[in-house]
């Protein structure tokens, strides 16, 4: 059992250590349409430091919630999570195949609920998962500093590539709590 418990934690922290290069790439125009979806369609278009929360989390919200399919999501973390999982059933046991994908669906289901709720004011119109849940979670002072981490990432292209767990950027030098004015004032707006 306790095997098993630390095989886990392996694979929480190599997914973790995975993610966290493939979002750090995806700020460098290297990485062609990945950069374009994400830096510049992500940052740049749908949530820029001057609308970087709003009431709902797409402009499309009328033709749904406006989650991962509205927003290039699917295709900028979809693909290397398809990947995972099939090299993951390639390389290892059975046993350890199924504890490594609910380690990597431990990581994509709290980081891309947590990532919607950044971006959307505490009393949001709607959320992409589950809006009951960010209604609940998002006056908590540890999710505002988590909000606060990944606005710092929208500001520098270079800082807090983590979703929720900044252990990584810690480790790569990346980690950055410095707000930036122009932020501030934008803080100071929305609190």
């Amino acid at each position: 059992m306790l095997n098993l418990i630390l095989y886990g934690i392996l694979d929480y922290y190599g997914i973790q250590l995975l993610y966290y290069w493939f979002h750090r790439w995806m700020h460098h125009s290297s990485s062609g349409f990945l950069y374009k979806i994400h830096y510049l369609g992500h940052h740049k278009k749908d949530f820029p430091i001057n609308k970087i929360v709003k009431m709902e989390y797409s402009s499309n919200s009328e033709k749904g919630n406006g989650g991962w399919f509205e927003t290039g999501g699917e295709i900028a973390f979809g693909i290397p999570i398809m990947m995972m999982i099939i090299i993951s059933y390639k390389l290892f046991s059975f046993s350890n195949f199924i504890i490594f994908n609910i380690a990597l669906g431990y990581n994509i289901g709290i980081g891309e609920f947590l990532h919607s709720s950044y971006h959307l004011f505490s009393n949001a119109r709607n959320h992409p998962e589950w809006l009951w849940l960010h209604n609940k979670i998002s006056k908590y002072g540890w999710f505002k500093q988590l909000q606060l981490l990944h606005f710092i990432h929208h500001s520098y292209k270079t800082a807090n590539f983590g979703f929720f767990d900044m252990t990584m950027d810690k480790i790569f030098g990346t980690y950055n709590e410095t707000i930036p004015i122009y932020l501030q004032y934008k803080l100071d707006k929305i609190n």
